[in-house]
């Protein structure tokens, strides 16, 4: 069992996000308790594992959530209410006893709603916090699944432009990767965020990622500020910014504003000033969350050091409060839709089961039309007349799947996605959304049987595993290098192994970079271990061996094995070269070293390095 929490203290100094990190990683099992000026939001975490989330503001009422989704009416949600004492004053219990609520349908739902209630503690800023160890009274149990995949969800939720504006202290200041309790393999990020991921390596700023890598801005900007709470990165000091200018403030609400509202306000998530405001999630085409200040309108703090985990504060935007007073309109439509500034493909419309939720099976369809929510249940009667019509297609449709997904766990990237391996990142998108189209979960029909959607379920983890390898330049070269040779290819390595093999040589080229050459050697044997095809491996190890073994004759014999090595398993790496060149230029060969600096440069006009030693050798 890892840290817990501090028993104690202000979310000034330990932001919600951190505070959620330290109980998951600890493996601890106790209350966490966010007092915020309007409310008061409890996480109860077992063995680190969130198990109920919940807030004593009325707007965040289980029965007001479901309400709003039009899952109840007024009169059911009244007449759960008033069987309160039955049901030892458990709505929820009080909702399924009675046959207002479909067990089978509510725990997306539920889960749905615990979101929500957390993305509100996440985005607060002032208030305090107490964390109770085991042996606190037991709340009302509701999983919500794995723990990184509810903080991971949660953050996604978080407006970008709320990101962005906590960030923007930092945009130009170089980071530092860090190894904390958490690993970025177990965060459930989708492609696309992966491929963001990988860029974070501590050796440029966020500004230069993301002006370098426009298409990933987004998720830069959003895995950056995630990884900071979790520890995977350190955000150095950055200057601080003005103050906030006090008409802003004289500009708020008064309190009394924001109790007369309550009664018919969505959620709110409170601001430095003590302000409230909605904090609910529009669907598609709203405006965004009321929670978030239009850009430029104020002069923002900046973000902590890195001992000091809390972000800058929300600032107040000095608007008129009534007008935002038909706050109802803003609830979500009875089918729930993700929240914007994700970056996943087209989500469904409600949570599946993969968010962890204890979804009974053949619930997927359920959630699309929400049923009638009475104490009958007449509702599943009529859909079996049509089944005898559909089951000949179920049938044959079930049979061309299995066949489609055996063919697919057979084959290598390129042939998963349709593709030469010649193909450019561009072709892979462009594969991958035609794929997907057909293959995505949500493309079965509500009728179509429960295997159609697990074989769908398979083909579309193995599109998007491919499509994760094969979108970055330089992890597709190596993987098109792990699968020549042999005719029609070898066979496909496991993703997880491929990925972890990237990762592993990232951090030895890293320490390359920092002349820890000894490390080095140690990281990219480990990478070698997991891919032992990837040429680029060996050139770099073989460039840190020269500089770790002390006898220099052993030295330059194992550095040259390993660059020959390199330039045997790619005739195309230019960096076998230019570390050949080194090497020679280092014991004296200086024409042997501008001999294999030219080779790089002609394999790769852009080595500035190479090019570089091509120049200064040719002027001796």
């Amino acid at each position: 069992m890892g840290l817990a929490p501090p028993g104690a203290g202000s979310l000034s100094d330990l932001s919600p996000l951190r505070l959620y990190y330290l109980a998951a990683s600890g493996e601890q099992t106790g209350l966490l308790t966010f007092q915020l000026v309007d409310r008061t939001i409890q996480v109860q975490f077992r063995k680190g594992n969130p198990e109920n989330i919940s807030s004593s503001h009325p707007e965040d009422s289980i029965g007001e959530f479901f309400r709003m989704q039009k899952l109840l009416t007024e009169a059911q949600l009244a007449q759960a209410e008033a069987a309160l004492p039955k049901f030892d004053n458990d709505l929820v219990g009080a909702l399924f006893g009675l046959g207002l609520l479909n067990p089978g349908n509510a725990f997306a739902n539920l889960a749905e709603h615990a979101l929500s209630v957390l993305l509100t503690a996440f985005l607060a800023e002032t208030g305090s916090f107490t964390y109770e160890d085991a042996g606190f009274t037991q709340l009302k149990v509701q999983p919500l699944g794995n723990r990184w995949a509810v903080l991971t969800d949660a953050v996604r939720r978080i407006p970008l432009p709320e990101i962005k504006r906590r960030l923007k202290n930092h945009l130009d200041l170089p980071f530092a990767t860090s190894e904390g309790r958490l690993q970025t393999k177990d965060l459930p990020l989708t492609p696309r965020e992966a491929r963001a991921a990988s860029h974070l390596n501590g050796a440029h700023s966020l500004g230069h990622l993301a002006r370098t890598f426009p298409q990933d801005s987004d998720n830069l900007h959003r895995l950056v500020f995630m990884f900071h709470h979790v520890e995977l990165i350190s955000l150095p000091d950055a200057p601080p910014s003005a103050p906030e200018p006090a008409t802003l403030v004289a500009a708020a609400p008064k309190p009394e504003n924001r109790v007369a509202r309550a009664s018919n306000a969505p959620p709110a998530v409170v601001s430095p000033q003590g302000n409230s405001q909605p904090a609910a999630l529009s669907p598609p085409g709203n405006s965004r969350p009321a929670a978030v200040s239009p850009p430029g309108n104020s002069q923002r703090a900046a973000v902590s050091p890195p001992g000091n985990s809390q972000l800058p504060g929300i600032s107040q935007p000095a608007a008129n409060p009534p007008a935002r007073a038909p706050a109802r309109a803003v609830a979500a439509p009875p089918m729930l839709t993700p929240s914007r500034g994700t970056t996943v493909a087209p989500a469904p419309p409600t949570l599946t089961p993969s968010r962890g939720a204890a979804v009974p099976p053949k619930i997927d369809s359920g959630l699309r039309t929400p049923p009638s929510l009475t104490s009958s249940s007449r509702g599943p009667a009529p859909a079996v007349a049509p089944t005898p019509n559909i089951s000949n297609a179920a049938a044959a449709e079930v049979e061309q799947l299995r066949a489609i997904a055996k063919k697919m766990r057979e084959d290598n990237y390129f042939q998963v996605l349709g593709i030469s391996p010649g193909a450019d990142a561009n072709a892979v998108r462009l594969a991958y959304i035609k794929m997907a189209k057909l293959y995505h979960p949500d493309t079965h029909q509500a009728v179509a049987s429960s295997e159609v959607a697990k074989l769908k379920e398979e083909i579309f983890t193995l599109i998007g595993q491919a499509q994760r390898v094969l979108s970055n330049d330089r992890s597709r070269t190596n993987y098109k290098e792990i699968i020549e040779g042999e005719e029609g290819g070898e066979e496909m390595l496991p993703l997880a192994q491929v990925l972890v093999a990237e990762e592993t040589f990232e951090r030895g080229r890293n320490l390359v970079k920092a002349k820890r050459f000894p490390e080095a050697v140690k990281m990219l044997d480990e990478a070698i271990g997991g891919s032992a095809d990837v040429a680029e491996f060996y050139a770099w190890r073989g460039y840190a061996k020269f500089f770790s073994v002390e006898d220099k004759k052993r030295a330059h014999a194992e550095a040259t094995k390993d660059l020959q090595t390199a330039i045997q398993k790619s005739q195309h790496c230019a960096s076998a070269y230019y570390f050949l060149g080194q090497v020679a230029k280092l014991t004296g060969d200086n024409k042997t070293a501008l001999s294999h600096f030219r080779k790089a440069v002609e394999i790769k006009p852009d080595h500035i390095d190479a090019k570089r030693e091509v120049r200064l050798l040719t002027k001796k």
